[in-house]
């Protein structure tokens, strides 16, 4: 039930497939990294940045519904305190509300190499994606759609519940979302959906499929 799949492990280089015994407080693994207030914490996502910090997002409780969640561990697996984001309760690990919404979860994250941190999931049916400075604090250039946001939103691609399952980060600074949306018939029945964003974090209309 912890933030880190229950274990984060790291691959011992001299003898293949065993623990590597320097990475976390428990022989080569962190056991459980509480983030969330009714031990329902789940890691959906994972990205290594370029000093060796390991950034996890997920979806955590918390006392009024359901939050992305961010924690940040050093290389050798113990907490990065001074990742301290916008949400509780902080210094390393955190609860963060995205796009306003109490029913929310993060499914994928992605290291800009400016070290600026993307992170995209779900909100209330929508697709949605917040940028953070390295701090974690939210990145206020991240103006989104319509360039009225001040590093978080959301974003709708069809007609009524859409689904984050994916993202990928171009060499071009754009960023690619891909989840399944509602068809629009009534049905219950759902379709691939994409969207490309700039930089700032906008529709690139250039993008027409």
């Amino acid at each position: 039930v912890g933030l880190a799949l229950a274990c984060v492990s790291a691959a011992n280089a001299q003898i293949a497939g065993t623990f590597d015994t320097t990475f976390g407080a428990t022989n080569g693994f962190v056991p459980a990294l509480v983030v969330g207030s009714n031990n329902d914490d789940r890691a959906n996502a994972m990205a290594l940045q370029s000093d060796g910090k390991i950034v996890l997002a997920g979806k955590c409780d918390g006392a009024l519904g359901n939050f992305f969640c961010m924690a940040r561990l050093n290389p050798d697996g113990s907490v990065d305190t001074s990742f301290d984001g916008p949400g509780t309760p902080g210094n390393g690990k955190f609860l963060m509300t995205v796009a306003a919404s109490l029913s929310a979860g993060a499914d994928a994250v992605a290291v800009q190499p400016d070290g600026k941190i993307l992170v995209a999931g779900t909100c209330s049916g929508k697709f949605c994606i917040a940028r953070l400075n390295e701090n974690g604090s939210f990145d206020a250039s991240f103006t989104g759609i319509g360039g009225t946001s001040a590093g978080h939103f959301s974003l709708t691609i069809g007609t009524s519940t859409d689904t984050l399952t994916a993202m990928a980060l171009q060499a071009d600074g754009m960023i690619v979302l891909a989840g399944y949306c509602d068809d629009g018939t009534g049905n219950s029945r759902s379709q691939f959906c994409v969207a490309r964003l700039t930089t700032s974090g906008d529709f690139d209309t250039a993008f027409d499929g």
